[in-house]
């Protein structure tokens, strides 16, 4: 498996960006994880070692959360 698909599944994700503002040090992931019943809420983590797998497992576990809850969103995380 090619791995930028490596987290494709049914369920998502919908987008994986990364980000690196060289001027501040600063290395971040944004995961939507899925749309399906709306927009994506979660949160964000402040942390230095935060990795790929880390915030899609996290952004995953909001959907999985709010579709428990019955709410009207996906889920997403940023770290």
């Amino acid at each position: 498996m090619d791995v930028p698909f490596q987290y494709c599944d049914e369920l998502g994700p919908n987008k994986i960006i990364h980000v690196y503002e060289p001027e501040l040090a600063l290395k971040g992931v944004l995961v939507v994880d899925n749309t399906a019943t709306g927009p994506a809420i979660g949160g964000l983590r402040m942390a230095a070692d935060a990795t790929t797998d880390e915030c899609f497992r996290l952004a995953r576990a909001m959907t999985l959360k709010n579709a428990a809850a019955g709410l009207p969103h996906g889920g997403g995380k940023s770290v």
